[in-house]
């Protein structure tokens, strides 16, 4: 069985770098190759300005973290564009990352995507999951 095809919310990698627990063992995972992790470039330049900016990382503190699982993740040049979550447009970025990289499951803590399990969604999302860091343990890394 391959691997699930994953796409991380800025929010895992920041509360993984940032804070630990759960989401640092998603981001240990995605570097020891349990599933396949899949990133675009607007996902990149969140989680490096939201380092920058609320945290006050430096470049080369921001470059030195994330350079690891900049190197393990498959790269999506993203053509889909995609209008859903109107209260936090950054969040389309997530699901077109998703969409093009034809990913399984998307990890999230953020409400508006997670809302999207309920809802009637578009052509290419409805397909792939969408769970909390929690669910995504317990499911694919837990019973390793």
């Amino acid at each position: 069985m391959n691997p699930p095809r994953v796409v991380l919310d800025s929010n895992v990698y920041i509360s993984g770098l940032v804070f630990g627990g759960v989401p640092a063992q998603i981001l240990v995972a995605a570097v020891a190759g349990v599933f396949t992790l899949y990133i675009s470039e607007p996902i990149r330049e969140e989680v490096a300005s939201t380092l920058q900016e609320k945290f006050h990382w430096s470049i080369e503190r921001v470059d030195s973290a994330c350079q690891a699982l900049w190197d393990v993740a498959k790269f999506v040049r993203t053509t889909t564009r995609l209008d859903i979550i109107v209260a936090d447009p950054d969040d389309d970025r997530i699901l077109e990352c998703a969409v093009d990289g034809k990913a399984d499951i998307i990890v999230t803590g953020d409400d508006h995507l997670l809302r999207l399990n309920n809802q009637q969604t578009p052509p290419g999302i409805g397909r792939i999951r969408i769970l909390l860091p929690r669910e995504f343990v317990d499911e694919h890394i837990a019973q390793r």
